[in-house]
C-alpha cells in the first residue's frame, strides 16, 4: 500500500484508521502512533522499495531458544541501515583482504549481485566503506584474541578444566540429575588419577622419609634437648618465672 498509494491522501487516512481500529492489541508499540508509522511506510520504505519488484524482507534462521527449544528467526527489511546480509558480505570481503586472497567464493559473489541489485548508484561506496569498518573491526578482534591466547597458553589444561567444571556446576540446577551424575564421575575420575602414583615415585617418597627420619634420629641423639643447653633451658624458665611475679606485683599494687 505504501508503494503503490504513495502520493494518496485518501489511502494515508486508510491506513491510519486500519492502526487504530485494528492494532490496539498490540501494547506499548510504536505501530499505533501513526506519526512515526505512516510516514516510515509512505516516504522511507516507498523510497527505497521503488524499483524492487518484490522480496522485501529476509529472514535469518537462529538456533532454537535455550529452555523450551522453540524456532527462532529474524526477519528485516532488505536494504535498510542495519542489513545483516550487507555487514556479514562485507565483513567477509574484509577478511580476505586482510589475508591477502585474490579470490571470493561463489556464495559470497551470489550475496553482493543481491546486494547491489536494487540498492541504486550509491551501493558500492556504502559496501566499500562498510568493508573498511568491519576491517577495522577484525583487527581489534584478533588483537584481543591473540591476547586471550597468551593469557590462556599461561594456564595449564587442568586449572581450565577445574575452572569449567566449577562454573557448570554453579549454572546447573539441582534437579539436572543426569549432568549432576556426569560430574560426579568425572570427580572420581580426577581423584583416582590423583590417587595414582608410579613405582618410582612411590619409591623415591619412601627413601626421602627414611632419610628425614635419620636426620631426625642422629640429632636427638647428639643433642636430646635440642639446640640449647641445659643451662640455657634454666635461665629460660627462671626469666619467665621473675617476669610473671612483676607483672602480678603491679596488677595487685593500687592505683595513685
Amino acid at each position: 500500500m505504501g508503494k503503490k498509494y504513495a502520493g494518496r491522501r485518501d489511502q494515508r487516512e486508510r491506513a491510519t484508521a486500519y492502526l487504530y481500529v485494528y492494532c490496539t492489541w498490540i501494547p506499548f508499540s510504536d505501530v499505533q502512533d501513526w506519526t512515526t508509522t505512516i510516514p516510515k511506510l509512505f516516504d522511507t520504505l516507498a523510497t527505497r522499495y521503488r524499483d524492487r519488484p518484490g522480496g522485501y524482507t529476509r529472514i535469518h534462521k537462529l538456533p532454537p531458544r535455550y529452555g523450551d527449544m522453540a524456532p527462532m528467526a529474524i526477519l528485516e527489511l532488505v536494504d535498510g541501515k542495519r542489513d545483516i546480509l550487507f555487514s556479514m558480505t562485507a565483513r567477509k570481503v574484509a577478511r580476505s583482504a586482510i589475508l591477502g586472497t585474490k579470490w571470493l567464493s561463489q556464495s559470497t559473489r551470489d550475496a553482493m549481485y543481491r546486494l547491489f541489485q536494487f540498492r541504486g548508484q550509491d551501493a558500492v561506496k556504502l559496501f566499500d566503506k562498510e568493508v573498511e569498518h568491519q576491517k577495522q573491526v577484525l583487527l581489534r578482534e584478533d588483537k584481543v584474541y591473540e591476547a586471550w591466547k597468551r593469557v590462556k597458553g599461561g594456564k595449564s589444561l587442568r586449572v581450565i578444566e577445574d575452572r569449567v567444571d566449577e562454573r557448570l556446576r554453579y549454572t546447573t540446577s539441582p534437579h539436572n540429575r543426569k549432568i549432576i551424575r556426569a560430574l560426579e564421575r568425572k570427580n572420581e575420575e580426577k581423584r583416582r588419577k590423583d590417587a595414582y602414583i608410579s613405582q618410582e615415585e612411590s619409591k623415591q617418597e619412601y627413601e626421602e622419609t627414611i632419610t628425614k627420619y635419620q636426620k631426625e634420629r642422629t640429632q636427638e641423639v647428639e643433642n636430646p634437648l635440642g639446640s640449647k643447653s641445659p643451662e640455657d633451658i634454666r635461665a629460660a624458665k627462671r626469666g619467665n618465672r621473675r617476669t610473671q611475679r612483676e607483672e602480678k606485683k603491679q596488677k595487685q599494687a593500687p592505683e595513685n
